[in-house]
């Protein structure tokens, strides 16, 4: 339920913050298409997390007193689908507009015969999704990380953000500021090189000695130097660099 390619990140060529020497991207071009492997891998693989989440709350709701499993347990474990399925159909809203809106788990025959939900509809069930998550997530986990209360409000003020609901997305982040759990790293240049950081909300954490990477990870050579065995292709754009003040508060 947790497989990182159900929590994709957007690539950082796909913005202006990155710049490429040798060639141009499909979205600076406005080419990109369904038919774009990556676009086509986030539809399937989204979908494929909302199934699991829906498996897993018509299974709990149908079962749970047989499980044996505590109150709190099966409280956590909807909570942790719910995040999901906010997290999935808020995403797929933003990026793709109006999309399948499934909230119980068609069956195959249902699927073929399924329509679009206009895009309006779908957040405010994926904001829906995040209440219900926060209100069933604890606040912190001992050992393996799992979605939390802080998750849940941090991706509601994230959406709200994206939807240009200024008002949602305060009250969402103070509510996550509120916990007094997370907070910003003492030192900004160290944060990237932090073990663990109080700014962390949901992290899929890398090991250097397994070799063990997520996402842009794995296309580091593409941005290291060639002195020390990178290919120099994409680097910061000036947008980027502008985006840093100086001490004196200017570009």
């Amino acid at each position: 339920f947790y497989r990182t390619a159900f929590f994709p990140i957007d690539g950082q060529v796909w913005g202006d913050d990155a710049a490429w020497r040798s060639n141009t991207q499909l979205v600076w071009n406005g080419t990109m298409t369904a038919e774009n492997s990556t676009i086509a891998n986030r539809w399937q693989n989204y979908y494929k997390g909302i199934a699991r989440a829906l498996r897993i709350i018509n299974n709990l709701e149908a079962k749970g007193g047989d499980l044996g499993l505590s109150d709190a347990k099966l409280q956590q474990y909807k909570g942790e689908a719910y995040f999901y399925l906010g997290f999935a159909y808020g995403t797929l809203a933003f990026h793709w507009g109006d999309v399948i809106l499934d909230k119980t788990g068609m069956t195959l025959e249902e699927a073929y015969s399924a329509s679009r939900s206009p895009k309006a509809e779908v957040v405010a069930y994926s904001m829906e999704c995040f209440d219900k998550a926060a209100q069933m997530l604890p606040v912190t986990y001992g050992g393996v990380q799992r979605a939390t209360k802080g998750m849940a409000y941090s991706f509601k003020a994230r959406l709200a953000l994206y939807n240009g609901d200024y008002s949602t997305a305060a009250t969402a982040a103070k509510a996550c500021m509120d916990l007094g759990v997370y907070s910003l790293h003492e030192n900004y240049e160290d944060l990237f090189n932090a073990g663990n950081s109080p700014e962390w909300i949901f992290v899929f954490k890398g090991d250097y000695a397994l070799k063990q990477y997520y996402w842009s990870a794995s296309d580091c050579q593409n941005y290291a130097p060639r002195l020390i065995g990178g290919w120099g292709t994409c680097g910061p754009s000036y947008e980027l660099v502008f985006a840093y003040p100086c001490t004196g508060g200017l570009p």
